[in-house]
């Protein structure tokens, strides 16, 4: 029996690259032209007419392309200034950069639980938190392509707290909250265009969403080595090299065309997981999941049990083919040192043990959704 990869980029690689005999605009001829243009670092017209049409498809008002998801925070985090000395609030489970970020501009990360509801960060824990510690910003993640089912809230308080809300939406691209892209209210949030996500790119790449021109023009000189003009040599501040190069931009631009229906493809493969494990599954096993309002993008499938050591779990399901893995084995403050921690991280330090996700990507089929939810309902029995 063919084994089961945890990702699989073909297909996906496939439908954005097109047939270029049958599609005259496919990714290969646009590829041909950079060469003819010479249009290379920085992006020129290519990224700003990617930067128009990610602001159109999200419902934003201005986004400023990077070279990477990581480099998407701390630009993010400077632009809205965030200091040595600040204070930001950060979920205790998250990709390791929403921690790196906030240490790498010289901040202190205060580390807030999960809701054992939804496993985003707890709105609860949020304001206890800063009625005793008093953060600067936060960082908001949105995890497992979905969000908070208290989003609205935690805008809303930050706003009249004054506290810089930046939303890591590195895995929400595509997830809708009341049938509206999570971003369009966002003051300011981020992009990782990294190859496993939604809206993957052939390399690194990221972007920087916010509400004001003010923001996004002080991004943009801090991704250009602190630059007043892209053309000229006057530097207002110190920033760094973070710019997304063209061909980047030229393979998201065509991605851009596809990614609804690949989105689409992999919401209907999630509601089939779902169905698949209640049909197979005992009460113990449950699929981390969304809010009522929430659409998710079909970005990841997460299993927590309970009473199996996830470990053990991705052993026996590799054994099988099946490719599983533990996104985040740990929390971080299981491997951070300096941030503080706000109460006994409970939820967070509890779920982590248990959890593991299976494939979900663009191209698998419902014979390989089946097999894999019953060699884990056989490996945790």
């Amino acid at each position: 029996m063919e084994n089961v990869p945890f990702i699989d980029l073909g297909p996906w690689v496939d439908v954005v690259r097109g047939n270029p005999t049958v599609i005259p605009d496919a990714i290969d001829q646009r590829f041909y032209k950079l060469l003819d243009t010479c249009e290379f670092l920085g992006g020129g017209l290519t990224t700003r007419r990617l930067e128009a049409k990610l602001a159109a498809h999200l419902n934003v008002h201005n986004v400023v392309t990077c070279a990477n998801g990581t480099d998407a925070l701390q630009l993010a985090l400077r632009a809205c200034g965030v200091e040595r000395g600040s204070r930001v609030a950060m979920p205790n489970l998250t990709f390791w950069a929403t921690y790196e970020a906030i240490v790498n501009v010289g901040a202190t990360p205060v580390l807030i639980d999960i809701d054992p509801d939804d496993r985003q960060m707890s709105f609860d824990e949020f304001k206890q938190a800063h009625n005793e510690k008093r953060f600067d910003a936060a960082i908001l993640v949105h995890l497992y392509g979905w969000c908070s089912a208290r989003l609205t809230e935690f805008r809303t308080f930050c706003r009249e707290r004054r506290i810089t809300l930046i939303e890591d939406g590195a895995q929400a691209f595509g997830v809708q909250v009341d049938g509206q892209s999570v971003f369009a209210d966002a003051d300011v949030a981020t992009l990782s265009f990294h190859p496993a996500k939604v809206l993957g790119g052939i390399g690194d790449g990221g972007a920087v969403l916010t509400k004001t021109a003010r923001v996004a023009d002080r991004v943009r000189a801090l991704a250009n080595h602190g630059r007043v003009s892209s053309a000229g040599h006057e530097h207002a501040t110190v920033g760094w090299n973070s710019r997304l190069d063209a061909i980047q931009a030229t393979w998201l631009l065509r991605a851009l065309d596809v990614v609804d229906e690949v989105i689409d493809a992999r919401r209907r493969l999630e509601t089939h997981y779902e169905t698949v494990l209640r049909s197979n599954a005992d009460r113990e096993v449950s699929r981390l999941g969304d809010s009522s309002s929430t659409t998710s993008n079909g970005y990841m499938i997460t299993i927590y049990n309970g009473y199996v050591a996830a470990a053990a779990v991705v052993n026996r399901l590799g054994a099988q083919g099946i490719e599983a893995r533990r996104i985040y084995p740990h929390t971080i403050a299981e491997q951070a040192r300096g941030a503080i921690e706000f109460g006994p991280l409970t939820h967070s330090r509890a779920l982590m043990p248990y959890v593991i996700s299976l494939p979900l990507y663009y191209g698998m089929t419902p014979e390989m959704v089946e097999r894999c939810v019953k060699a884990y309902v056989e490996a945790v029995k």
